[in-house]
């Protein structure tokens, strides 16, 4: 595998005291045959015009990352919907007390599909998108009493706003947790309480408020493996529904190296089994990640995160991990690969289905990324199952229940040191189940395209794509579409 210098990347160390500022304007056009992703397609030229500030810094007790933006789209012939779509996501650390106390602060509003039943995430439509808002603030408390001994506490604040269609949302989700460590030496243990409360608003009751109370005792069998004994109390609360449990489990560690991991856990719940599965191993050239689980959660915990290695960017920040050391420097050789390449920014995901109600989620992805002197492959499988809490449902609610399955296999090859090219291949099945039964969908995708950079700061690109959805709710729609597009960093 070629070496970061060969790649093209700086890697000199950067400044500990630094805010690196990079403005950049991104303009596409599109010809498309159906810009409304509908069974009655209509043609269009749409333009989008994306200007963004990437946001990179660190200093002494704080640290930022993100950028500020937002794409305008005009549809030339007037045959579907112009907006103004937010593409904004800022994060903000400051420590407040070293070694003790931090306060992590984010802001981030996104435009993404609204529901994986209706249209595709592929195309320029506007018609299956929402808005979604984010403002977190979270307190952090975390200190080392000793070689073997470690508190932590932590107070997430998160404040939702969500509209499509003309329909607005608000949520709020706070998730408590404090836990005191004394590790294995060869004998530890831990114990932890959390609790998670999600509310929508105009709702009397929480949509979910789950409180756990959990002892965790851990045998050291050599320093690269580990396992534990897990046991204590549930305490859940959604709609009028109330139920309570014990907890019995066990789980198990192990770190043959720097580079590879497994964690997993299995718990007894009043809900059935939980559990919790992520194995990693990356080299310089390769990343792979498999993650899992099962446990409670609600549509608004979903919202502004992404699964383990559900990104391009998680992909080649692992890819870079042994090559180039310094975080803030890394990140920047990730933006510019993705730059420079022409690549997607994210990997196949499931896509949220609104609900008011209460889930039990069950998920599992295997996220693939190779790194060579010319080539980035990522690969992306995952599946997702959605099912309401049983017990005492809100007459009207909104259910999420249902199956999804899906990949993407995303490859990129580097012609010539100016010129890439990039085949991108998806595939997304959703397959509703109780009251949403009968509601299925089919997308499938094909993207081909081409970049090349005509100055140091200039990257021109083309291609075309082929977009094919079923859908039992809204009809059957396909696309064809060419486009072509430039991308100046200033």
């Amino acid at each position: 595998m070629a070496s970061a210098q060969a790649q093209g990347l700086d890697t000199a160390t950067p400044p500990r005291n630094a805010l690196h500022l990079e403005a950049s304007v991104t303009a596409d056009a599109t010809a498309t045959n159906n810009v409304n992703m509908t069974p009655v397609a209509v043609s269009d030229l749409v333009i989008s015009v994306a200007p963004s500030l990437r946001v990179l810094g660190r200093g002494a007790g704080w640290k930022i990352d993100g950028q500020v933006g937002l794409t305008a789209v005009v549809n030339l012939q007037n045959r579907g919907s112009d907006r103004l779509l937010p593409r904004t996501d800022l994060s903000l650390t400051t420590q407040i007390i070293d070694r003790w106390l931090s306060i992590d602060t984010r802001v981030s509003g996104t435009s993404e599909q609204a529901s994986p039943l209706r249209g595709s995430s592929s195309t320029t439509s506007t018609a299956n998108l929402q808005d979604t808002y984010l403002l977190s603030f979270s307190p952090t408390l975390d200190h080392e009493l000793g070689p073997n001994a470690r508190v932590f506490a932590r107070s997430a604040n998160t404040w939702l706003s969500q509209s499509s269609d003309g329909v607005s949302t608000r949520s709020t989700l706070q998730k408590h947790e404090a836990w005191y460590e004394s590790r294995p030496v060869p004998l530890g243990w831990r114990i932890e309480a959390s609790r998670l409360d999600s509310r929508t608003q105009g709702l009397s009751d929480p949509v979910l408020q789950h409180d756990v109370l959990r002892g965790v005792a851990t045998y050291a069998v050599d320093p690269q493996f580990a396992v534990n004994l897990r046991g204590g109390q549930d305490q859940v609360a959604y709609g009028p529904n109330n139920k309570s449990d014990k907890i019995v489990g066990a789980g198990l560690r192990w770190l043959p190296s720097d580079r590879t991991r497994l964690d997993t856990s299995v718990e007894k719940h009043f809900y059935g089994l939980g559990w919790n599965l992520s194995a990693s191993h990356r080299n310089p050239g390769l990343s792979l990640r498999l993650d899992g689980g099962r446990e409670l959660g609600t549509y608004a915990s979903t919202i502004g995160t992404i699964g383990a290695g559900g990104s391009v960017a998680t992909l080649l920040d692992s890819l870079l991990a042994s090559r180039i050391t310094d975080p803030a420097l890394r990140s920047a050789a990730v933006q510019d690969i993705i730059t420079r390449r022409g690549l997607a920014a994210t990997v196949a995901s499931p896509v949220q289905i609104v609900s008011d109600r209460a889930e039990i989620r069950s998920n599992a992805s295997l996220s693939l990324g190779l790194l060579g002197s010319r080539h980035v492959l990522s690969l992306r499988i995952y599946a997702q199952h959605t099912q309401d809490l049983p017990g005492e449902l809100p007459l009207g609610g909104l259910s999420g229940d249902a199956r999804q399955n899906g990949w993407s296999l995303g490859l990129n090859r580097r012609l010539s040191t100016q010129t890439s090219a990039d085949l991108t291949l998806a595939h997304a099945q959703t397959k509703g189940e109780g009251v949403n039964l009968g509601q299925d969908s089919t997308d499938n995708s094909l993207r081909l395209s081409a970049s090349h950079r005509i100055a140091p700061d200039t990257v021109v690109s083309g291609g075309a794509r082929r977009v094919l959805v079923k859908s039992t709710l809204f009809g059957d729609a396909n696309e064809t579409a060419i486009f072509a597009g430039a991308l100046h960093r200033f």
